[in-house]
């Protein structure tokens, strides 16, 4: 790819999280990676924030949740609290590709990281264009 290719990519991927609701995300990563100059390795710098960031709250928050309803909770039929079930809205479908998930289980929220680690895998295999250059001049 190379440089307006990775600013139209960073420019969807920031639309697609704020259009599901989190803008507050999109806020913090776009704020430290805007004095990258370079447009993938700012665009690599937001996908490792972002997926650092839907990891730690989709985990710790939903560790939290659900020890505290298991206290808090009585079941009628005497059964164990296995945990709360996310009904997402439609923007939230499109971006993670499901339309609910359990707070026990966080495994689709797994695949909405697994996608960006993929694309940041993608990204980093590329080669580099400034590097292009050199080689050439390394062959002569």
């Amino acid at each position: 790819m190379n440089e307006p290719e990775y600013i139209e990519v960073l420019s969807y991927l920031r639309e697609r999280v704020r259009k599901s609701h989190y803008l507050d995300v999109d806020d913090v990563v776009a704020m430290e990676t805007r004095s990258v100059e370079n447009p993938r390795t700012r665009l690599e710098n937001y996908l490792k924030m972002l997926i650092g960031m839907a990891c730690e709250r989709s985990n710790s928050r939903a560790i939290i949740i659900n020890e505290r309803l298991g206290k808090v909770l009585d079941i009628e039929s005497g059964g164990k609290f296995e945990g709360v079930e996310i009904q997402l809205s439609q923007p939230e479908i499109e971006t993670f590709g499901m339309s609910r998930f359990t707070l026990s289980e966080l495994d689709e929220v797994g695949e909405f990281v697994d996608q960006l680690e993929i694309i940041l895998a993608d990204i980093h295999n590329e080669p580099d264009p400034a590097d292009s250059g050199n080689n050439m001049d390394s062959q002569s």
